[in-house]
């Protein structure tokens, strides 16, 4: 039996390439599995967590630029799953601060229940003392279009930022929780807004 010289050509010329092709697809899933897994997330959060928390805000920052507040909320997610409830929370503050500095009033759509609410608490602080009590009914509002009836621990964060415009003293007291009062409609009277002004 003769070989037919352009079969074989075509294997010698095909054999690399396939080879090539099939180390490839190798070294893909492979490198897949490294970067999905989790070894790869224990990493990746084991780094994350050695920041400080100045570092960990200028990160979100650039993280909330970079793919926007709402992958990046995700991202925040997925770092912190293995921490406990506290941490979670703190980490969620430090995002919700950064939120705020790259989107503005409109980025108290990606904040939710997650990390106790902590997004929304340190958002709504943020944005108070950078726009002032007159933000206040704008997030009031963003809290009952986001969460309904869940909205109360979302409007705490608007106490926590409505206070932090006033003296800690009575006179700072009643002034903010006279803001509280004129949101409408009105607030929860102990789990929303003055709530937040107390704690």
């Amino acid at each position: 039996m003769t070989e037919n010289p352009s079969v074989v050509r075509l294997v010698l010329w095909a054999s690399p390439v396939i080879v090539g092709m099939i180390a490839t697809l190798i070294g893909v899933g492979v490198w897949d599995v490294y970067t999905n897994s989790d070894f790869a997330h224990a990493r990746r959060a084991a780094s994350y967590q050695a920041f400080s928390v100045e570092e960990k805000s200028a990160y979100w920052k650039g993280r909330i630029a970079a793919v926007g507040g709402t992958k990046a909320y995700d991202e925040l997610a997925y770092l912190a799953r293995d921490l406990i409830t506290t941490k979670q929370h703190s980490e969620g503050h430090i995002f919700g601060k950064a939120l705020y500095l790259v989107e503005g009033l409109a980025g108290v759509a990606v904040c939710d229940t997650r990390f106790m609410y902590s997004c929304f608490h340190s958002f709504m602080t943020q944005a108070i003392l950078s726009e002032g009590v007159t933000a206040a009914q704008i997030l009031h509002e963003a809290c009952r279009a986001s969460l309904g009836y869940r909205s109360e621990n979302c409007e705490h964060g608007v106490g926590h930022g409505i206070q932090s415009m006033h003296a800690y003293d009575f006179a700072g007291l009643k002034k903010s929780l006279d803001v509280c009062g004129a949101l409408t409609p009105p607030s929860h009277p102990v789990a929303g807004c003055a709530g937040g002004v107390f704690m």
